[in-house]
């Protein structure tokens, strides 16, 4: 069969096998950079955000405890008044991270963590309501009363919202250790498959040099015998490619 071939075919089926392998190699290479980039994306805009998102929740859940706290121990309404407004505005900021929140987490265990999370929300917001009305009656003695029960309810609040943080930052951790996985592979399979398609082109190489030298070498053998005034040489016709046919 191989016989048969003639030296273009030879050629082309070398080369086509040569660029076969090298179309593997550009496939799986893409494949990987591909999967590499989707993960990146993935702990870029959404893992990451969410720590972002989280580390505001946190600080705006204390400013709003200290915008109260200072409601609390001021020495005229006006002051009362707009430490208050400061601490409605910055309830209007944890509302808005929440919402954003709703939107990113997806896993089970996040929104569990999350579902926790606005649990214990409801009472901090219930009694830090009942403070504000109470400071606004001008009844601050009860408000500072209330402290007392106030601080566990607020530290849960707190300690629900670091769960969920600690949580995100597994998550992410976990998906870099996973690109950085996925990219030693890639890196290994491109490799190895670099080698191999090396491999097989230096012997396709070989199998189509030694193809057309090896009869080549022989004809001029019998050439040189002819010349020398040998006339039994035989020459034999191994083939149907172009040195056969002459």
């Amino acid at each position: 069969m191989v016989k048969n071939m003639t030296i273009r075919t030879k050629l082309f089926s070398g080369f086509g096998a040569v660029m076969l392998l090298a179309g593997i190699v550009s496939i799986t290479a893409y494949i990987s950079i591909s999967t590499l980039r989707g993960d990146i994306r993935e702990m870029g805009i959404k893992r990451l955000v969410q720590v972002s998102i989280l580390g505001d929740l946190t600080k705006n859940i204390i400013t709003a405890t200290t915008h109260l706290q200072a409601a609390s121990v001021a020495e005229n309404k006006e002051n009362v008044d707009k430490a208050i407004e400061g601490m409605l505005d910055t309830r209007k900021a944890i509302t808005d991270d929440f919402d954003k929140l709703k939107a990113l987490v997806q896993s089970e265990k996040g929104k569990s963590l999350l579902q926790t999370l606005t649990d214990k929300r409801k009472p901090t917001a219930e009694m830090r309501d009942q403070r504000v009305k109470l400071l606004k009656d001008g009844k601050r003695k009860d408000a500072l009363a209330m402290l007392d029960k106030f601080i566990p309810v607020q530290a849960a609040y707190v300690a629900a919202a670091e769960d969920l943080s600690a949580f995100v930052k597994e998550k992410a951790s976990a998906l870099n250790t996973s690109a950085d996985s996925n990219a030693k592979t890639a890196g290994m399979v491109i490799i190895i498959f670099s080698i191999v398609a090396t491999g097989i082109a230096v012997l396709v190489a070989l199998w189509v040099i030694r193809s057309i030298t090896r009869p080549l070498s022989e004809a001029v053998n019998k050439a040189n015998q002819l010349a020398l005034g040998n006339l039994d040489v035989k020459v034999e016709v191994h083939g149907n490619d172009e040195l056969s046919s002459y």
